[in-house]
């Protein structure tokens, strides 16, 4: 253990990168970041990359590969996807390229930055599918969300406030009330036992599984759903 001066421009080097480029689904994504102004909202985490490339991945595989995320068909056309939490966009992003009709939200504080990057990186002549940005709060106006139905939820690092975790609970529950088949997606490293309690909270309403382990970016990928 050592007492250092705290220096984010050393400890997080990468997050003062005003721009990051990705490549998911033949196409070049472009993330722009602003760490000093929006903080954690304003910046690529590694849970994210992970997510996206998940998705990727599955979609890439058919049939086999929707099946192990826990959804029907061939790949992720025309599949509702929401996003939650989403901070610089990337997952919803590359979810649209990969064909999915996807809402991406945050707060209102945090969608200014959101709808910056969807611009950058969302061509309506590119895909027939649509991808729009809207304010949700966690357990706050929920009844605006009541009667509609996803089929895939993401959320990457969102699980790390414990005091946000009742809240978002609830909001999981009002989600996945329309169909309870829809498929959850937390892409989360573990930081702390708190994380792992929020898991075994979940469990009271959702299964839990977890569907990967990323060493490289020591990231986990659990799937949630609805128990019936």
């Amino acid at each position: 253990m050592a007492v250092v001066p705290y220096s984010p421009d050393i400890i997080f080097p990468i997050f003062h990168e005003t721009t990051r480029t990705f490549s998911y689904a033949n196409h070049s994504v472009r993330i722009n970041q602003d760490w000093r102004n929006s903080g954690v909202a304003g910046v690529v985490w590694d849970a994210a990359i992970v997510l996206a490339a998940y998705l990727q991945t599955m979609s890439s595989q058919g049939k086999d590969g929707l099946r192990q995320i826990g959804l029907a068909g061939d790949s992720l056309q025309g599949k509702q996807v929401l996003e939650l939490g989403a901070g610089t966009g990337l997952v919803g992003i590359v979810s649209w390229l990969l064909g999915a009709n996807v809402v991406i939200t945050d707060t209102a504080e945090a969608l200014n930055f959101t709808r910056e990057n969807v611009r950058m990186n969302v061509n309506d002549t590119l895909r027939p599918t649509s991808c729009s940005v809207e304010v949700l709060h966690w357990g706050r106006d929920l009844q605006r969300w009541q009667g509609k139905s996803w089929d895939l939820i993401l959320g990457a690092d969102i699980v790390y406030i414990k005091e946000t975790f009742t809240d978002l609970l609830e909001t999981l529950i009002v989600l996945t009330e329309s169909n309870k088949k829809a498929c959850v997606l937390l892409s989360c490293r573990i930081r702390y036992q708190r994380d792992i309690d929020f898991l075994t909270f979940l469990e009271e309403d959702f299964t839990v599984e977890q569907l990967l382990y990323d060493r490289q970016y020591d990231v986990k990928i659990f799937r949630v759903q609805r128990i019936l």
